[in-house]
């Protein structure tokens, strides 16, 4: 049997159209819109027990799996790119040398300062700046890196994104993100609101994408599934239906009128304190790769 002999190239940018097509990508990331938000966020981290809980859990397996690997060295540097409010940050510093944590929103800048500080954390740092336009080489960050980790982040929307992170690293990288997930509240906002039937997504085929582009460069990444299922009480606000509108098509409805709609939806749905019920389930894949260690191992 003759078997259809494979374009690299052409392999190599479906994977790169797939990357780039993710849930998410069409969201506007702004540093406004981020500074936005993260009042909110950070209020929810201080003072939303099941929020705190589940942050908790989720940076200690995330410790452990690291530890356990042996990336997190008293002697390392670490750097990480969309750190937000910098829980994260802090708790790798704990255990390194130094670590920098790197966002778009000034405000997100801010809280993460401030949460290092109340920690005593003192070998960590702190840039709000905008990845895709950073010049690596001018800030003094290629190969300055023994770990260079990413939880989420929109700041790796790019291809270029995640070789600019690889070329931070001398060592390793690990990028973690949604396999799949399903967002109940936002299923119910699509179906009684607009009338339409949402998709359970997650986003898996762009982590599938970057495992295939990771490959198809020569690394070997290794991968680990992290689920949680949660239940969150938030409250109804007009931040809170934008945030829903972004996920979700509206079809022809102006944005204004159709977060009017959801925040009206939502307040029917609150208790009497404002309050909504929230549950989600999730599924991220943890990609490891050694930068390193490149192989011949492509479709050529």
């Amino acid at each position: 049997m003759k078997f259809k002999q494979w374009n690299p190239d052409k392999v190599k940018v479906y994977f790169i159209n797939l990357w780039d097509d993710r849930p998410g990508t069409k969201i506007q990331h702004t540093a406004a819109a981020w500074d936005q938000r993260a009042d909110q966020w950070e209020k929810r981290l201080r003072h939303d027990e099941a929020k705190i809980e589940r942050t908790d859990h989720r940076i200690d397996a995330v410790i452990k799996y690291l530890l356990d690997q042996g990336h997190l060295q008293p002697h390392h540097n670490v750097v990480d790119i969309g750190c937000g409010p910098g829980r994260f940050v802090a708790e790798f510093a704990k255990r390194t040398e130094f670590c920098l944590g790197i966002d778009l929103s000034p405000k997100m800048i801010d809280y993460a300062t401030a949460f290092a500080h109340e920690q005593n954390v003192t070998n960590a740092e702190f840039v709000a700046a905008d990845f895709a336009a950073v010049d690596i080489d001018r800030v003094g960050w290629r190969q300055r890196f023994d770990l260079v980790f990413s939880y989420t982040t929109p700041a790796l929307s790019r291809r270029e994104d995640i070789r600019k992170s690889i070329a931070m690293s001398c060592g390793w990288c690990m990028h973690c993100g949604f396999v799949d997930s399903q967002d109940h509240l936002r299923e119910d906002v699509c179906r009684e609101v607009f009338g339409a039937a949402t998709p359970r997504t997650g986003g898996g085929n762009h982590m599938y994408a970057l495992f295939n582009l990771l490959w198809l460069e020569g690394y070997k990444p290794y991968v680990h599934y992290f689920s949680e299922r949660h239940m969150d009480l938030v409250t109804v606000t007009a931040d809170l239906a934008r945030q829903i509108c972004e996920r979700i098509d509206c079809g022809d409805m102006p944005s204004s009128e159709a977060a009017k709609r959801v925040l009206h939806y939502l307040k029917g749905r609150a208790d009497a304190a404002g309050h909504i019920e929230y549950p989600f389930d999730a599924t991220y894949m943890w990609l490891l790769w050694d930068t390193t260690e490149v192989s011949n191992h492509s479709l050529s």
